[in-house]
């Protein structure tokens, strides 16, 4: 009778113990996961989204679009240092009327006329280049986020190291808004000549399929500067 009551003492244990044991179980994976998804959302929270990446093996011909008859319209800007708009200048276009041979190489024919008389540009795309008859590159769009081509006015001046970054940059102009490459050139004073601002860096940007969309021009001792911003084009030739 007492090892009875001993046994059933003991199963009651065992039953009552396994019962916690399982509440307590089922409580802690309760827990468990309540906690595995706070973590996910505080990292769902942090975790910023990734930018575009932008698409390999680009062709130049797809930004530069030298097509004879192709076209385009920038308004000019007079700019400060912060690219504020001090003054509205008049029109500039830039069209391509055919092409010209140098030296065996064809070149397309730019023209760009700011005021009369145009000045006459010879372009042409050249292994993920776009370049001129005296080796100066437009544009690149091959390599990417290196140095492309440097430029040197001195012996007193500033040499200019350029290059096309990767990542793309929203431009808004009058034509609309674009995804844009930028090309910059880096400033180094040479010859003693006074440092420049890094506001006075030469850049433009540049839109696939349409061409370049925004560019700058600098002066060295000019306070202000000149901003084109296209405000129409046509590129269906």
């Amino acid at each position: 009778m007492r090892f009875h009551a001993i046994v059933k003492g003991i199963s009651r244990y065992a039953t009552t113990n396994t019962k916690a044991m399982l509440h307590a179980t089922r409580l802690f994976l309760a827990l468990a996961a309540l906690s595995t998804l706070a973590a996910c959302q505080e990292d769902d929270e942090v975790i910023a989204p990734l930018p575009p990446v932008p698409s390999q093996n680009l062709n130049v011909d797809a930004f530069s679009n030298l097509a004879p008859g192709n076209k385009w319209v920038y308004q000019r800007y007079r700019v400060d240092s912060a690219d504020n708009v001090v003054e509205v200048l008049g029109l500039d276009s830039i069209f391509i009327s055919g092409d010209s041979v140098v030296n065996g190489d064809t070149y397309s024919v730019v023209h760009r006329n700011v005021m009369v008389p145009h000045w006459t540009y010879l372009w042409r795309d050249s292994a993920g280049y776009v370049v001129t008859p005296y080796h100066e590159v437009v544009f690149c769009a091959d390599p990417l986020d290196q140095l492309i081509y440097t430029e040197v006015e001195g012996p007193v001046g500033v040499q200019l190291d350029y290059t096309v970054y990767s990542t793309p940059e929203s431009i808004t102009v009058p034509a609309g808004t674009f995804s844009t490459l930028k090309m910059q050139g880096e400033i180094t004073s040479i010859g003693g000549f006074p440092e420049l601002a890094d506001w006075r860096r030469p850049r433009s940007y540049w839109a696939e399929d349409i061409g370049r969309v925004r560019y700058y021009e600098f002066f060295a001792f000019n306070l202000l500067g000149n901003r084109y911003d296209l405000v129409s084009y046509d590129i269906s030739n």
